[in-house]
């Protein structure tokens, strides 16, 4: 299943992240899905991690809206099943989006409870 989601950001501007979900067979095991997750939740607590060691150069959105710097470290405790997407931008593709908030690693993070919001 294909999934579209808009990112909040300024009106000039408009990012669709497309993100597959994996399809259900009825006779598969969940383990793939699993290791997904994980592996979703892995790459999110080692830029977690790294930002502790240089803050100024990450910024953290979750869901369309920008992570305060003090609680970035409250994001190893989101559980692997809720992560659909994590994904670095581009200094340049978060300048274009951000603008000066940007960083050199931005960290976009996608969540099931993106809609509850």
């Amino acid at each position: 299943m294909i999934t579209i989601k808009k990112l909040l950001i300024p009106a000039v501007l408009m990012l669709v992240t497309v993100s597959c979900s994996p399809r259900v067979n009825q006779n598969a095991t969940i383990s793939h899905y699993s290791e997904n997750a994980l592996a979703l939740h892995e790459k999110l607590v080692e830029k977690v991690e790294a930002c502790a060691n240089a803050p100024s150069e990450y910024l953290f959105v979750m869901d369309g809206y920008l992570v305060d710097p003090q609680e970035v470290a409250k994001l190893k405790e989101l559980k692997p099943s809720d992560l659909i997407a994590v994904e670095v931008l581009s200094l340049q593709a978060a300048k274009a989006i951000y603008g000066d908030k940007a960083k050199e690693h931005t960290v976009l993070i996608n969540t099931r409870n993106m809609n509850s919001r």
